[in-house]
């Protein structure tokens, strides 16, 4: 019998560039993990990949390091977010022969592209623990096992595991956050949410377990307890006796863990209010979707029969902070009712708390089916956007986007770059350059001084790196003595726009400057004594901050008041060397430099 090197992974949501991404657990690989120590399963050694690694490297370096620890077999939690990053690292891993196993809620004979093309060697659909281990015994005792299909596997009881579980797992050690599982399976049908649809019965957590884990995880080092269910307080009942015992743990141990979970709001009453709050709830996410009571029969989402209004008051008064979601692109729903809704919410002073999302086409949903027999347009990649329904489409979509930011204050506008010195890179020379392409990381920046380099060069670097690393997320900063070639800028920018990653498919309808990529960030740089008019004409196409010198920091500290009219008004952040030598010690940032 063959014993296997078995590494599964899940890779990050873009975020906030940080060392660690809060809450990419490794769930599954844990989960597995604690079915092989409980049945003491010979033949599979787990491997592990540190998390700094898993979620600071671009797909390259990646597979590099899964080479390095010499794994046979690679299993891919497949997600929205991640589908693409994950079919570029199998297709290299295939090609040096390690077997490739992709799960997860991506996973769906509805997704058809994924399998066409033969990404992955195997697939397997539904809750795939049980079933991945029983792949690889059969690998394991020679079996031909026909590639690229569709294993649907069976549903499972997390309680045969979870207390193994919650002893075997470190992960919560990176970011101090522990998933407890509550339960799978959801009662309700909602045309839109592809959760738990292979599922016909619900699987909760043994009370018991339950408790026994809540008392161990108050001896934890950990800041916060995320309760995995569809809905939470599905079963009113349990629902309130799972809150009793982590106040009764909170109040034994004296100390406080912040607690997260999705909830069903039209159940929830002051009782259940006041007990979330003394048991450590400081935010709940639920699902408005739409203030069109109309709409709730043909989502099958059940008529909103409580005071939505009057609930959010009453959380907020209990230091429950509520995270609403409402979807833009549902049938029926126009532009003008979405407007209204919005005013409404706003009036409300609920802007906030909101989230609006553009609606999804999910695989092994209703709505797809919908979708495709009425021959709606939405996109048939992940991530499965809609364009067109019957009263709505892309500009409608991109205008209702611009409307929540110009007029409500809402901004999507993320900055994924905190230019940390492990992944900023100074560009002097055309040699230089290359310190950008061998970069390891999923994110990064350099600033790069044109004035002694071929522009044409510049250009050609970053066709063929971009082109090679399309998942990143870089920013460039360009600084040049002289006045800017503005073809050469925008044949840059060009190739910058070129090349999305799903960041850039997510927030492209949210994106309002469609000159300018959301991934691939292109800054100009230029000193306080600018020209005004050169200034202005720059900005007119660009965003452009202000670089200051060792030599004359103390004269730009005179422009105080300067900088930072400019910075407020138009955005124009100013960057600090802290000495003459061109070491990665740029960039400190105006205000914080001068305070």
């Amino acid at each position: 019998m063959k014993e296997f090197n078995l590494l599964i992974i899940n890779l990050p949501i873009p975020e906030y560039y940080k060392k660690i991404q809060k809450g990419n657990t490794q769930l599954f690989k844990d989960y597995v993990s604690s079915i092989i120590v409980k049945n003491k399963i010979k033949g599979i050694n787990i491997l592990k990949i540190e998390r700094t690694v898993l979620e600071a490297y671009n797909n390259r370096a990646l597979t590099e390091e899964i080479i390095k620890l010499k794994a046979d077999i690679v299993c891919f939690s497949c997600y929205l977010w991640n589908i693409e990053r994950n079919i570029s690292i199998a297709s290299a891993l295939r090609g040096r022969g390690i077997i490739t196993v992709a799960g997860g809620p991506e996973i769906l004979s509805d997704n058809r592209y994924l399998f066409e093309k033969k990404y992955f060697d195997y697939y397997i659909q539904g809750e795939g623990e049980y079933e991945l281990l029983s792949l690889i015994n059969r690998l394991s005792m020679n079996e031909n096992i026909t590639s690229n299909h569709i294993i649907s596997s069976r549903n499972v009881d997390f309680n045969d595991f979870l207390k193994i579980y919650s002893k075997l797992t470190d992960d919560y050690k990176y970011d101090k956050l522990f998933y407890l599982e509550i339960e799978r399976g959801c009662p309700y049908n909602c045309i839109y949410c592809a959760y738990s649809k292979f599922r016909k019965s619900i699987s909760s957590i043994d009370f018991d377990i339950y408790r026994k884990i809540i008392n161990d995880l108050y001896d934890k080092q950990i800041n916060e307890i995320y309760l995995l269910a569809p809905t939470l307080n599905r079963d009113k009942a349990v629902f309130n006796d799972y809150l009793k015992v982590i106040t009764e743990v909170k109040k034994n141990n004296n100390k406080e863990i912040k607690l997260f979970a999705e909830v069903r709001p039209e159940t929830l009453t002051d009782n259940d209010i006041k007990l979330m709050s003394e048991a450590g709830f400081k935010e709940i996410e639920f699902g408005i979707q739409t203030l069109d009571a109309d709409k709730y029969d043909d989502l099958k989402r059940g008529k909103l029969k409580f005071d939505f209004i009057g609930l959010t008051e009453k959380l907020i008064e209990n230091n429950i902070n509520p995270i609403i979601d409402f979807i833009i692109g549902l049938p029926g729903e126009t532009y003008d009712d979405i407007i209204s809704s919005i005013d409404f919410l706003d009036k409300n002073k609920l802007i906030g708390y909101l989230q609006f999302y553009q609606l999804h086409v999910l695989g092994g949903t209703e709505l797809r089916k919908i979708f495709d027999d009425k021959k709606y347009n939405y996109e048939k990649y992940s991530p499965y956007l809609i364009n067109s329904n019957d009263v709505l489409d892309l500009a409608d979509i991109k205008k209702i986007y611009y409307y929540l930011e110009t007029s409500k204050n809402f901004s999507y506008e993320d900055n994924f770059y905190d230019f940390d010195p492990d992944n900023f890179y100074l560009v002097k020379n055309e040699s230089d350059l290359n310190i950008i392409a061998v970069s390891p990381f999923y994110h990064s920046a350099a600033l790069i001084f044109i004035d002694n380099m071929d522009c044409l060069k510049i250009i050609k670097f970053y066709e063929k790196y971009l082109s090679e690393n399309p998942e990143i997320f870089h920013c460039c900063f360009l600084f040049s003595n002289n006045d800017y070639n503005l073809k050469f800028i925008d044949d840059l920018n060009n190739i910058f726009l070129k090349h999305k990653n799903y960041y850039d498919h997510f927030k492209d309808n949210i994106n309002f400057n469609h000159a300018l990529s959301l991934s691939k960030k292109l800054i100009l740089l230029v000193e306080p004594e600018i020209n005004q008019n050169k200034l202005d004409i720059l900005l007119d196409n660009y965003p452009v901050d202000y670089i200051i010198f060792p030599d004359l920091i103390n004269q730009n500290k005179l422009k105080i008041d300067y900088l930072k009219d400019n910075y407020e008004k138009n955005g124009i952040i100013t960057h600090v060397f802290k000495n003459n030598s061109l070491k990665n010690e740029f960039i400190n940032q105006f205000p914080v430099y001068f305070k």
